[in-house]
């Protein structure tokens, strides 16, 4: 019998940003990926609750409630609340790794390195967000020496969500890597390396116009590549595979690294509701591995115990 899904996501305008509006092009995907389902869409709010109880199985798509993203998890919350099946992380995850500061603690934790928090470190700083994701209001402007620290970090807050985490910037490669839960099993798939070819005297970042600026020079600047020649692959994956433990993740995740040039990878950020556009690395990644849309549906499905 054919699947009755929901997909939940955040609530967004017609004319809001790209960030946003991405939410309706992953929706979509789900959409695509299960003809044979009823597949239904809806923002998140407490009118979706009879839908949800409803539906064999909900897609939680949400990463923040009114824009703001440290009430993310409550989605998840609400969903297990009722007994309702979704895919995804639990809302315990999901306000942990929600929560930039607590996700250092946890992964440090776990022996995996991570950028040293002021004031240890230096001697530059980058500023970000505490709580939201998408690279919301990162730009070049973030990264600052000590002097210059305390007046960035209060010039930069509310563009960054009104908290910020302060902590040593990693000079080094950048990798990706993406993680699916198939037949139980956390599988790490290819790993994307970002090719920075920015500008000289341009930190190598990738920012809120890199992700969402498709025509913008630090888009055309951060070209994701395959090509991991060089770099020390087992210990990323060994590396990705513990932070997804500690977390205690499930169904799928990205976990991002810094590799400096003295010293062993450092996690930069643990993603447990990573972005499932088409052109995002998450599906990068699973067609490198061979796998169609349909088959990161599919796993996403069954991770949450549902089989269409």
């Amino acid at each position: 019998m054919a699947l009755d899904v929901l997909v939940l996501h955040d609530a967004v305008a017609e004319d809001g940003p790209p960030d946003q509006l991405d939410a309706l092009e992953q929706a979509e995907v789900f959409r695509r990926a299960l003809p044979d389902c009823r597949v239904r869409i809806a923002p998140f709010g407490p009118a979706v609750v009879p839908r949800a109880l409803a539906a064999d199985v909900v897609v939680n798509l949400v990463e923040s409630i009114d824009g703001d993203g440290r009430r993310g998890h409550m989605a998840a919350a609400m969903l297990g609340a009722c007994g309702v099946r979704y895919t995804g992380n639990d809302a315990a995850v999901l306000a942990l790794t929600g929560d930039k500061e607590l996700t250092k603690a946890v992964l440090a934790a776990a022996g995996l390195a991570v950028p040293a928090s002021w004031p240890e470190g230096g001697p530059r700083w980058i500023v970000k967000s505490r709580w939201e994701d998408a690279s919301l209001g990162l730009e070049a402007d973030c990264i600052v020496s000590a002097a210059d620290l305390p007046a960035a970090a209060h010039r930069l807050a509310p563009r960054l969500g009104g908290e910020v985490v302060v902590e040593t910037f990693v000079q080094g490669e950048e990798v990706n890597v993406a993680i699916l839960e198939i037949d139980g099993v956390p599988r790490v798939l290819p790993m994307a390396r970002i090719a920075f070819d920015l500008p000289a005297g341009q930190d190598a970042i990738v920012g809120y116009r890199a992700k969402w600026e498709a025509d913008s020079p630090e888009a055309l600047g951060t070209p994701r590549s395959f090509d991991l020649g060089g770099l020390d692959v087992d210990a990323l994956h060994t590396g990705s595979l513990r932070a997804w433990e500690a977390a205690g993740l499930r169904g799928y995740a990205r976990v991002d690294w810094r590799v400096p040039a003295d010293g062993p990878p450092v996690v930069l950020e643990l993603n447990a509701n990573p972005c499932l556009s088409p052109d995002a690395g998450f599906m990068a990644a699973a067609g490198q591995a061979g796998l169609a849309e349909r088959d990161v549906v599919l796993a996403i499905l069954r991770a949450a115990g549902a089989h269409p």
